[in-house]
């Protein structure tokens, strides 16, 4: 679960695992452990949470993120996350997913 939610999170940043375990001071050879089933300490986690701006709960996959507001303005999307405001550049096939998402939740 852990390693799912990681690996999602690199993708969604356009990063890799490795270069997020170099980014905040771990080994390399980190995000091959955790591939293979091994969960972060607190400590770890925390890092990460803190890097990706999520919270520890979702990154252990024990809750699902939630989205609160969104705007939409020439394919920026400004909205809040878990308490956070967060800005979204999305190509053109992106935000026609974003629009009939929120299409779906009116």
């Amino acid at each position: 679960m852990f390693w799912d939610t990681f690996y999602d999170l690199c993708k969604k940043n356009n990063t890799t695992p490795n270069a997020v375990c170099a980014s905040v001071g771990l080994s390399t050879a980190t995000s091959t452990h955790w591939k293979n089933g091994v969960i972060p300490n607190l400590k770890t986690v925390s890092m990460l949470a803190e890097y990706f701006d999520v919270s520890i709960d979702y990154l252990l996959g024990k809750e699902e993120m939630t989205v609160e507001q969104f705007l939409i303005d020439e394919n920026m999307v400004v909205y809040r996350r878990n308490g956070k405001i967060i800005k979204e550049k999305f190509t053109d096939e992106q935000m026609e997913r974003v629009v009939k998402f929120i299409k779906t939740i009116k």
